[in-house]
């Protein structure tokens, strides 16, 4: 069975030891020197090779935005993932090659314990608002204590229906973006929701693992729940 096979089937997909021990090292580096540039406790984008702090605070950590004219800063990333044929095969398969590659790259590096109140939106189940495929690693791994990602298996289906006949109609959610979360649907339309979060799996991945993600299906990440734990995940998002 194929990766984009797979993805369809389960709604995520893990390639193990993807990167080799030097390509691990040399993408993590590129994004810890994109972190360099953002502010403790902030969200960023960095657009055109300058970076802009958002109003929206992060106090999880820091958090960034990539957008593509701003590739160039990440030339391992690029190297490694948007120039990889298995990826590139697995998108076209997935969605066709005429789909919306590499539109941006999100990253965030959580540090510490948050409140609930606190919690950034990608730390709550939830299935995204729009269409994606989503290819990720995680520098510095990532196991339950430090916020590996969660996923409810199988939920692709249910999330998509709720991402076309609920979150379509725009309602507003946390941090002034769409309800997308679990709880959002339990209250306003629970007709559409049959799973649970209790069905929701730890997810841990190394350093050298690619993580393929299908954001219809349920899925979170970040909370950390250790003290003197941290995480950093990079997340390559792709539309049809």
């Amino acid at each position: 069975m194929s990766i984009a096979r797979s993805v369809f089937n389960d709604g995520f997909f893990v390639i193990r030891d993807f990167f080799s021990e030097e390509s691990a090292e040399l993408v993590k580096k590129d994004i810890l020197d994109e972190f360099e540039k953002v502010n403790e406790g902030c969200n960023a984008i960095t657009e055109n090779n300058v970076v802009s702090h958002r109003e929206i605070a992060f106090p999880q950590g820091k958090n960034i935005r990539i957008m593509p004219s701003s590739y160039n800063c990440i030339p391992n990333i690029v190297r490694s993932v948007l120039k990889s044929a298995v990826v590139n095969d697995t998108i076209t398969e997935y969605y066709g090659p005429s789909c919306q590659r590499f539109l941006q790259i999100f990253a965030s590096w959580e540090k510490r314990i948050v409140t609930d109140q606190d919690l950034g939106r990608h730390s709550w189940l939830h299935a995204d608002p729009y269409a994606s495929l989503k290819f990720a690693f995680f520098p510095f791994g990532a196991t339950k204590q430090n916020g590996a990602p969660k996923v409810v298996p199988n939920s692709r289906q249910e999330g998509a229906v709720i991402r076309q006949q609920f979150m379509s109609r725009n309602p507003s959610g946390i941090q002034g973006g769409i309800a997308h979360r679990m709880i959002d649907f339990y209250e306003q339309c629970p007709e559409l929701i049959t799973r649970t979060e209790d069905e929701a799996v730890d997810v841990e991945v190394s350093e050298r693992d690619l993580l393929i993600l299908d954001t219809d299906t349920y899925h979170a990440g970040g909370k950390i729940l250790d003290d003197n734990q941290e995480r950093i995940a990079v997340y390559i998002h792709s539309r049809p």
